[in-house]
């Protein structure tokens, strides 16, 4: 047997989209407990448990983009992980044993990928990558396991040091990573889907913040709408312009090529998720800490810079190398929109942002006519 044929046509399957809705409730724990705590420390901590849960869905992805059949053995397995991401949910949330739910449901995670790498790679005649994935996700996890029973006081470094060995495996395992690529339509599209869940959120915090303010005011209003706009523009930035979720060909759906453009997400989903968290604080809280503006403009920049990496990685190439300087220097322009918020106010900030995005999306669409006027001139 071989591993699934990469040239048929292969989508995401039921399943797979109700697995994502675990990992919906994951990131909104995330995005409501760093806005509880919008400080530079929170936001640390909110990086680092954001670093891990992605990399899980990751992880995931890149398995069922190899060797998921949606059998029935398999949605059981699967239907573990999504206990597993549950509990990384509660943990995220502060609640009782808080720390050891996050690592119970990490490790457990981390046993469930393994044997799945272990029974489906032996069954497509791959079980040395079998063997190699489910070797490391099994360290993986009985180190995640250990972690439940450290004091709080290694706790970050204990897991700062996991999460720098998931970015570890597209170079330790790149031979394996070859000789069962993902599949070049199925993994873009499952990346669309998560962009989807980001986007989500940030509509939801746009509620939450309208919501959970005491009585509606113009400056709520603004902000809230402001975060909805945000949404829209990465949207059409995403999927209209980067095309990011659209299928490459199989001959250009190489390790390498792989691997910088999953990397390219990071910064923007870390940047969506960071401003939803920015939205419900600045809305909800009264009294403003002066880092808030400075800590959301740092989101936004970070956002609108992994759009751009995503753009250059394009298989269309919509931001050219010659141009991405461009669009850098405009996503910085958040920090200098924090700078002013002093003296101008959260609304103009908020509005400024919106500003930033309609300009970084117009740059695109002008760069994308053009370049469809020059092939048809051809």
């Amino acid at each position: 047997m071989s591993p699934p044929d990469p040239s048929p046509q292969r989508h995401a399957t039921w399943f797979e989209l109700l697995f994502d809705l675990a990992f919906v409730l994951a990131i909104a724990a995330l995005a409501r407990d760093h806005a509880a705590s919008f400080t530079v420390t929170g936001a640390l901590q909110f990086a680092l448990q954001f670093l891990i849960v992605w990399h899980l869905w990751t992880a995931h992805a890149f398995w069922a983009s190899r060797f998921d059949a949606d059998r029935i053995d398999q949605h059981l397995l699967g239907f573990g992980k999504i206990f597993a991401v549950l509990a990384i949910a509660y943990g995220v949330s502060g609640g009782t044993y808080a720390a050891v739910a996050f690592a119970v449901g990490s490790a457990a995670f981390k046993f469930l990928l393994a044997l799945a790498y272990f029974r489906d790679a032996a069954r497509a005649g791959q079980r040395d990558v079998g063997t190699a994935f489910g070797l490391f996700y099994s360290v993986q996890g009985a180190s995640w396991a250990v972690t439940a029973f450290l004091p709080d006081a290694f706790l970050v470094v204990a897991w700062v040091i996991l999460a720098a060995t998931d970015f570890a495996v597209p170079l330790i395992l790149s031979n394996h990573s070859r000789r069962a690529p993902p599949h070049h339509e199925h993994l873009p599209e499952r990346f669309g889907l998560f962009t989807i869940i980001l986007l989500g959120e940030t509509f939801a915090s746009a509620l939450h913040g309208l919501s959970h303010n005491d009585g509606l005011n113009t400056n709520a209003i603004v902000l809230s709408l402001a975060c909805a706009g945000y949404a829209c523009l990465f949207w059409i930035g995403y999927f209209h312009h980067a095309r990011s979720a659209s299928a490459r060909t199989a001959a250009a759906w190489e390790e390498k090529s792989i691997r910088w453009w999953v990397f390219a997400h990071l910064p923007f989903y870390l940047g969506l998720a960071g401003l939803s968290a920015g939205t419900i604080a600045m809305v909800g809280h009264a009294h403003q800490d002066p880092a808030t503006a400075w800590m959301q403009a740092i989101a936004a920049t970070t956002a609108m810079a992994g759009l751009t990496f995503i753009g250059l990685l394009s298989p269309q190439n919509i931001i050219r190398r010659n141009t991405a300087g461009q669009h850098f220097l405009l996503a910085s322009g958040a920090l200098v929109l924090a700078w002013l918020e002093p003296a101008f106010g959260l609304a103009f900030f908020a509005l400024g942002l919106l500003g930033l995005l309609t300009l970084q999306v117009a740059m695109a669409a002008f760069a994308h006519a053009r370049a469809e006027g020059s092939s048809m001139s051809r």
